[in-house]
């Protein structure tokens, strides 16, 4: 792609663990030691990280930890952590009733500034007013209260107790009524908040010069040692990519608060008699998520009329003109069922089978019949759990604006490293090989 980046520090090597499809990472606020030139962990309510293993999503942007998170440890600051989640839960109840929107956000206003003007947070965070709103994950449906917060410095990665393997700085961040850390990374998203990988990320023996504007994933099947693997700062050069450019959606005035356009590609199917059938659509890979989802593909198979066999195959053009497609993905569909795919309800809904569905009774599912989910376990193909299909979703959605779309998952990163070149608009697949820059 570019040489260019010969003058940007080598790529920093983050572990992801070694869960297939679930990668995690340690994140977390930095709080700076007075006298040390460089971030300390510690857990003894004065010097801290509010270090979370975070699971990394390409299907969603910015980071959301727990609320808690934003406060300084020990009894001190207590009260302060309890007038922020009173304050939040109240805005929530009162949201989802439809009180006036300026009425809670001034009631949230109050409480944070009361936290700030107390120095409750910690050291370099604050409050962005009228920032609090909900964020909605698909397809779940679940449903995180959450304001935004500006933060100094955040630490990814863990070298033994007190040193994290890279910083990045002035980010915006989601501190929600949740117990999860999620790390949005996904460049084709709504932007929710920054996306942390983008951010100015510095080693933290140098400070003086931010890495590469990139990031690549790699999954445990090809991982160093069998483990997941992110690298910061990946020179696309290194290693055997093909590459789509992209448009922009927003032109943030950083690379960390832009969107790009999802990938183009096509979803080719064989229908009833045999006949191959095709669309154009946008695609990502999702690493928050197992199932394929598929919206608005006019003509697609219905699962809940038709449980044949037949063969999926979605693919990328690169955009040499060469004729090459950057990623290749076959799947083979084995006949259709019912799944329970959103969080905290009994709804099932009919799906598309592979040789991955696991099956279960459940006495909520249509007839009292068999339906499929994932148990937790994967093997290594690069074949989604199961293919959940919508029809017409709402031309207002955040995620694809009623346009034809296919969220595939995780599962061809079984297959394949996934680089983002934030300073050439392109998204790779490959192998990559990590060397000096």
């Amino acid at each position: 792609m570019t040489s260019s980046n010969s003058q940007y520090p080598n790529a920093i090597a983050i572990d992801a663990g070694s869960v297939i499809g679930d990668l995690e990472i340690k994140i977390g606020i930095l709080e700076y030691n007075d006298g040390y030139a460089y971030p300390q962990f510690s857990n003894n309510g004065q010097i801290q990280i509010s270090v979370s293993n975070g699971r990394v999503d390409t299907g969603s942007c910015g980071i959301l930890i727990p609320i808690d998170n934003i406060f300084k440890g020990g009894s001190k600051y207590q009260n302060y952590i309890n007038i922020a989640r009173a304050a939040m839960q109240y805005g929530a109840n009162e949201l989802k009733n439809g009180l006036n929107s300026s009425i809670v956000q001034t009631a949230i206003n109050n409480a944070f500034s009361v936290c700030e003007s107390n120095n409750a947070f910690l050291s370099g965070v604050s409050y962005i007013p009228n920032s609090f709103t909900e964020l909605a994950y698909q397809p779940s449906n679940d449903v995180v209260f959450h304001g935004s917060f500006l933060v100094n410095d955040i630490g990814i990665g863990l070298v033994g107790n007190d040193l994290p393997l890279a910083v990045a700085q002035n980010v915006v961040i989601m501190g929600g009524i949740t117990g999860d850390v999620m790390v949005g990374v996904g460049f084709d998203r709504a932007l929710m908040g920054d996306n942390p990988f983008l951010a100015n990320i510095y080693n933290p023996n140098d400070m003086n010069d931010a890495l590469y504007p990139s990031y690549c994933i790699t999954a445990a099947v090809g991982g160093t040692g069998g483990r997941n693997q992110i690298y910061l700062g990946a020179n696309p050069n290194d290693g055997d990519f093909n590459f789509q450019i992209l448009g922009n959606n927003i032109h943030g005035n950083a690379y960390q608060n832009s969107s790009w356009q999802s990938p183009s590609g096509y979803i080719e199917w064989s229908n009833s008699n045999g006949i191959s059938e095709n669309s154009i659509c946008s695609l990502i890979v999702d690493t928050g998520i197992n199932p394929m989802l598929i919206k608005n593909i006019q003509d697609f198979p219905d699962p809940e009329s038709v449980n044949s066999q037949f063969n999926l195959n979605v693919r990328m053009d690169d955009s040499s003109g060469s004729g090459k497609y950057i990623l290749n993905y076959n799947i083979d569909v084995t006949g259709s069922g019912y799944a329970n795919l959103r969080s905290g309800t009994n709804d099932c809904v009919p799906v598309f089978k592979t040789n991955l569905s696991k099956t279960f009774y459940d006495s909520y599912s249509p007839n009292n019949e068999a339906i499929y989910r994932n148990d937790g376990t994967n093997d290594n193909s690069n074949s989604p759990t199961l293919i959940d299909v919508i029809f017409n979703s709402a031309p207002n959605d955040s995620n694809n604006n009623g346009r034809p779309f296919v969220n595939m998952g995780f599962n061809p990163l079984m297959n394949h490293d996934m680089i983002f070149d934030a300073l050439n608009n392109s998204v790779g697949f490959g192998a990559y090989t990590p060397n000096s820059q």
